[in-house]
């Protein structure tokens, strides 16, 4: 998932959406953003990973 993907899901989940572009750029340094990013980047990994793992078992 691409970094816009991204940003738009974090600040829809959050109620960001309707900030100004200054705020949003300080909402990107927290934590909260930190950990939603990490989050998504290894939902997508393990996904991928899973779908292989579990084709090669229903073979």
């Amino acid at each position: 998932m691409d970094d816009k993907k991204i940003d738009d899901m974090f600040f829809k989940l959050y109620g960001y959406d309707l900030l100004p572009n200054e705020y949003k750029e300080i909402a990107r340094k927290t934590s909260a953003y930190a950990g939603f990013r990490l989050y998504i980047k290894i939902q997508e990994k393990f996904k991928n990973k899973m779908r292989w793992i579990l084709g090669a078992l229903t073979k």
